[in-house]
């Protein structure tokens, strides 16, 4: 084999040298063209998934957090000896009321894209993630 390769010309050798860096040109392009494949996958993953839940949680905190100024204001409320404080306590707790259904339609709505994304996840790793984080939303409800 040794003495094939000695015996064959330079512009043979050049031809063989050229065809195997081809080669494994090609083998490397097949393989960064497969992981950046997963990327994108990854990525179309996060935009549908994960950052519709981020912006539901956020609402929901949002949601929380104005019920808690609310609460806050018809406790305050509740201390005024006032003739029309009842009539402000009733708009507050209807507040409160609006606000807490709109906070479970939120959770709801989170725990069917969270049940959606569990059909959907490609790893354990994001599999068992998302069924932690329905199993926080179960609780929450």
């Amino acid at each position: 084999m040794v003495q094939f390769l000695k015996d064959l010309r330079i512009k043979h050798k050049m031809i063989a040298l050229v065809g195997v860096m081809l080669v494994l040109i090609l083998i490397l392009s097949g393989f960064s063209l497969l992981k950046m494949q997963r990327v994108s996958e990854e990525i179309q993953g996060i935009a549908k998934e994960n950052i519709p839940l981020v912006r539901l949680s956020t609402d929901v905190t949002i949601k929380q957090l104005e019920s808690s100024v609310i609460l806050e204001k018809a406790f305050r409320a509740a201390d005024v000896d006032a003739v029309s404080s009842p009539l402000i306590l009733a708009a507050f707790i209807t507040d409160v009321i609006q606000h807490n259904e709109d906070i479970s339609k939120e959770l709801l709505s989170t725990q069917t894209m969270l049940g959606e994304a569990l059909k959907n996840a490609n790893t354990p790793q994001v599999r068992e993630k998302t069924q932690q984080l329905n199993q926080d939303i179960d609780t929450i409800i």
